[in-house]
């Protein structure tokens, strides 16, 4: 598999929970299969690799959601200390040095409360 180096001091992490030697299309297509999906899960996890594979940075960073990224952080952070610290606190620790919501969680809040008609 061909890797786009990332660009301005990002890198890439393996998924936490990233499925390593499984055969990703054969568990989708069989656990697909008999679903009455519209299209075949296989099919349509293939097209949707392939159109990351062919975009930008940009394109993957609005596939990665914040429970990962602070999936990684936490568990890169507390074999960095020389104790641990439960991961509340580490969460506390950065929602109060981060404490402004990404624009797209601003958005997806706003569309909700439009949709509830409030």
């Amino acid at each position: 598999m061909h890797r786009r180096q990332p660009s301005d001091g990002q890198q890439y992490y393996e998924h936490p929970d990233a499925l390593g030697g499984i055969d990703v299309e054969a568990k989708l297509r069989a656990w697909g299969s008999g679903r009455n999906t519209p299209r075949p899960l296989d099919e349509v996890h293939a097209a949707h690799l392939a159109r990351l594979r062919s975009g930008g940075i940009d394109d993957w960073a609005a596939e990665v959601t914040g429970k990962v990224v602070l999936k990684v952080f936490l568990r890169a952070l507390s074999s960095a200390l020389p104790r641990p610290i439960p991961a509340e606190m580490l969460v506390s620790i950065y929602l109060d040095a981060y404490p402004s919501a990404h624009r797209e969680l601003g958005e997806i809040v706003d569309a909700i409360l439009a949709d509830a008609g409030t």
